[in-house]
């Protein structure tokens, strides 16, 4: 039976539902797929092995592709030899390894390809034409930036994997633009032998801080990804910087739409931009009255003021549609009309998505990874955004989704829950 890992899916199959077959060769590890965070697995009444060694999942516990790929948790791992067999992409071993540890699994010395776990999705299901779960589809008909939870992710991922190193090289590929205005032995120079003290984030960037006068500023912009590698690993796609440390890694930067930077600035620099935006909606600076307050000068829409980063520094399209849908806000409504009740709500349901996605690791479509090369489970839960004009209902009153364009972004509202006033 053909097998499919399920992070190498089309997105395109992200609404359809699947069966699910999972094969397990490492002990002790059945108890930990089964609180697996999708529900449907989680539920799940496995049967014993069968003649092909698969656990067949009974047809109650169908779930989406769209669930099972954006989970934090896969893949779990790989038998090397039946992927390999069946042309499947191999997965770097350290995430079923960080997965198992994770979970409290032991994790074994030896290699992962030798005896781990596969999670599969049945090919001939999605090929039958399965019944459509009613799950919004994965890539909205624009795309999308990083906002501050998948930031925030990036964040904590590198913190973990890359503070205390130091830059011991770097190669510069095929984009020169990656790095600005410097050119690339002065950029070397300054930062090769300074050792990383910690990363910090400002609203939808990033700073590698060093022990040295400069710091590295990471603004991902669209497709940007920074992944932690071996050295000996090959390139990623669309690769245009790589850094090597002294505790055996790389920092490498991959941008397939080349808008992504990372900038060697001093501290004045970055200063002047944290000037520039405004306040972080989870710090404490950030008050319902001070937020009523910033909007009291704005006479354009709600969703152009939370979309402008001076006003409110890290939300973005995503979040802002998510944010209104739940406070019931229409994105039209004037900014400065909102009464101190609903800046209220506004600050608190801002607060309670952006916090829920970053538990969720973020959100991704299509090309945002955390450091590990992991996608965020984030657009499972997301009620809104990608679903308007697609006839799909409201989740709260089941009305059709309405997709207009505000402030040059395409956005969803329902038009029952959200009126205009």
């Amino acid at each position: 039976m053909p097998v499919l890992l399920a992070t190498e899916l089309p997105q395109r199959l992200a609404a359809q539902q699947v069966q699910v077959q999972v094969k397990h060769r490492l002990a002790g590890i059945w108890s930990h797929i089964r609180q697996h965070p999708v529900s449907g697995i989680r539920d799940a009444e496995f049967p014993g092995d069968n003649a092909s060694g698969f656990h067949q999942v009974t047809q109650e516990t169908i779930i989406t592709v769209r669930q099972f790929c954006q989970t934090a948790y896969v893949p779990l791992g790989y038998d090397q030899d039946m992927l390999v067999g069946q042309g499947c992409k191999i997965v770097e071993g350290h995430r079923g390894r960080r997965f198992m540890h994770q979970f409290g699994a032991e994790c074994p010395t030896r290699d992962l390809a030798e005896d781990t776990v596969v999670l599969c999705i049945c090919h001939e299901s999605i090929s039958a034409g399965c019944a459509s779960s009613g799950a919004p589809a994965s890539e909205p008909d624009h795309a999308s930036m990083p906002e501050l939870p998948e930031v925030e992710t990036v964040r904590t991922g590198l913190a973990t994997l890359v503070t205390g190193a130091t830059f011991t090289g770097a190669e510069l590929r095929d984009f020169p633009g990656v790095i600005g205005d410097l050119d690339f032995p002065t950029f070397r120079a300054h930062l090769t032998g300074s050792s990383i003290t910690g990363v910090e984030r400002r609203g939808k960037y990033l700073a590698i801080r060093t022990d040295s006068p400069f710091l590295l500023q990471v603004h991902l912009r669209m497709t940007g990804r920074l992944l932690v590698l071996p050295h000996h690993a090959p390139p990623v796609r669309f690769e245009h910087l790589a850094l090597s440390l002294d505790n055996g890694n790389d920092l490498r930067f991959g941008d397939q739409r080349k808008f992504g930077r990372v900038l060697l600035v001093d501290e004045p620099a970055w200063d002047a931009l944290s000037q520039r935006l405004g306040p972080e909606p989870l710090g404490d600076d950030l008050t319902a009255g001070g937020l009523q307050e910033r909007l009291i000068r704005r006479t354009g829409s709600i969703k152009g003021a939370l979309l402008d980063q001076s006003l409110i520094a890290g939300l973005g399209n995503i979040y802002v549609d998510e944010v209104l849908f739940r406070t019931g806000i229409h994105p039209l409504t004037v900014a400065n009309s909102l009464q101190p009740e609903q800046a209220s709500a506004l600050l608190s349901a801002i607060r309670t998505v952006l916090q829920a996605a970053i538990s969720n690791q973020g959100t991704t479509f299509s090309t945002f990874e955390n450091p590990y090369g992991e996608a965020g489970s984030n657009a499972a839960f997301l009620q809104v955004y990608g679903r308007g004009g697609r006839n799909m209902p409201c989740p709260r009153c089941g009305t059709p989704l309405q997709r207009i364009t505000v402030a040059g972004r395409g956005t969803t509202f329902c038009p029952t829950c959200q009126r205009l006033r």
